[in-house]
């Protein structure tokens, strides 16, 4: 219905005035009368039901309608997104500490006899390019080659490493016999390539490097000098009964 209509239908409603008709003469508008004459203005205004076979425009996203009843309560459980493999980055194996060689008396510390010993040391110094006898006496003014022997202070084995010293030169047990003369003559060759003569590395070897260095020769220890005495005498007895 055209819009002027409309309004004259409003005012006749409200009690205004009446519609006329073409020839000027009033008339009445029997309200039974008035859903017909809105039909028209209804369809006009009122929605269009969507139709459900209507196809969706190209890049319209379709939403499905809500099923009937309640809706399923949401879930506070985390979800868990996965990285993909080709994207995680790769985590580097720690390194492996390398191997130790095998002890020829590992495990033998208490049963090996001063034979297999004395022979174990010799074949130890001359593979550390050290002269066997100068380490036979040292382990023999040591230790007495008794690879269980412990001093006051915690020195351990046949050429009583502290465990400091043990670490330092990578000995991993120092009650192993092997482990402890080959940590022990390793020392002491750095002691002769540091002082260049037996007697100040002997004496180095007893009372540290730091002291030999502060007093510039043998210490004026007693214990210090009768070491260094004893082990070069002991020495001397080997190579002359070799």
């Amino acid at each position: 219905m055209p819009r002027h209509r409309l309004a004259r239908l409003r005012d006749c409603l409200r009690g205004r005035r009446r519609p006329r008709f073409q020839n000027g003469q009033r008339a009445s508008v029997s309200l039974a009368v008035l859903p017909v004459l809105l039909l028209p203005a209804q369809g006009i205004f009122a929605p269009r039901p969507a139709s459900p076979t209507t196809t969706p425009k190209p890049g319209v996203v379709a939403l499905a309608p809500l099923p009937a009843g309640p809706l399923p309560a949401l879930t506070s459980a985390p979800v868990r997104v996965s990285t993909p493999t080709e994207q995680r980055p790769a985590v580097p194996k720690p390194a492996q500490a390398p191997e130790q060689p095998t002890s020829r008396l590992a495990g033998r510390g208490e049963t090996a006899d001063r034979a297999e010993l004395w022979a174990m040391v010799e074949s130890v110094a001359r593979e550390e390019g050290m002269d066997p006898t100068l380490v036979c006496a040292v382990v023999q003014a040591e230790s007495a080659f008794n690879p269980r022997a412990k001093s006051s202070v915690g020195a351990m084995g046949l050429m009583q490493l502290m465990p400091t010293t043990a670490a330092e030169l990578g000995v991993e047990n120092a009650w192993d016999p092997e482990q402890n003369v080959r940590g022990g003559t390793r020392y002491l060759r750095r002691m002769l390539n540091q002082f260049g003569e037996e007697r100040l590395a002997l004496a180095a070897y007893n009372a540290g490097p730091g002291t030999v260095k502060r007093y510039g020769g043998v210490p004026p220890y007693r214990e210090t000098r009768d070491y260094v005495r004893k082990i070069l005498t002991h020495r001397a007895e080997l190579a002359a009964n070799r």
